[in-house]
């Protein structure tokens, strides 16, 4: 085997990770990605969580309050894009930005919303494992965050153009899209709002997570 087919097969084995976090929160109190969850930030728990399961390289997409998220993370080794035009656009905007860099260097790649921070590195590995091109995982019958995509598919999203986001895009490519049932709650649990914010707060606690 040549150097660089070693290098390919390695390529393709790895998992990235987009964490898509250029929004203003504008229905939360304070900025969602730096909000407390037990005794650290949204977006670090998420990263945290991404390395325990093994996934790199992980792409944070920034925007609003960009210079102070990245500071944020500047130790935990992680890729800081920016989407300039956050507040003209949509989520779906930053996870095409995120993808278009990982292409050429994971086989895998999930897609992690940073008001979803409860997911357990379990999950992670589950949604790896899977062989379909996109696996959802799934609490008692309801689909959650985050999600893994294969690279097949990253092309068709970085070049989509239309409405419907990731789901269009699915549908578009006539994919098989896994529904992975798993006891993880977290993959439920969002912080949109204040009210969703206290809720999670509230399991978090009852479910003693702390660091």
């Amino acid at each position: 085997m040549s150097n660089n087919d070693a290098g390919t097969n390695m390529q393709r084995m790895k998992t990235g990770a987009v964490i898509p976090a250029a929004g203003m929160s504008s229905r939360m109190d304070g900025f969602k990605p730096l909000l407390p969850v037990g005794q650290i930030s949204a977006v670090r728990r998420i990263i945290m969580t991404l390395r325990q399961a093994g996934v790199d390289p992980i792409v944070l997409v920034t925007g609003y309050q960009a210079p102070l998220l990245e500071e944020h993370v500047a130790d935990l080794d992680v890729v800081c894009l920016r989407n300039e035009s956050y507040a003209s656009t949509q989520m779906f905007d930053s996870i095409q930005l995120g993808l278009r860099h990982l292409v050429g260097q994971c086989g895998q790649a999930l897609v992690v919303p940073v008001d979803t921070p409860l997911f357990t590195a379990e999950t992670v590995q589950a949604l790896v494992t899977c062989d379909s091109a996109v696996a959802v995982p799934v609490y008692h019958g309801r689909s959650g965050h985050p999600l893994r995509i294969r690279e097949t598919l990253f092309a068709d999203i970085v070049g989509f153009i239309g409405e419907g986001g990731l789901k269009a895009v699915f549908q578009a490519s006539g994919c098989t899209v896994d529904r992975i049932e798993l006891d993880d709650e977290g993959v439920l649990l969002g912080m949109n709002t204040p009210e969703e914010y206290r809720r999670l707060l509230e399991w978090a606690e009852k479910a003693k997570v702390t660091n």
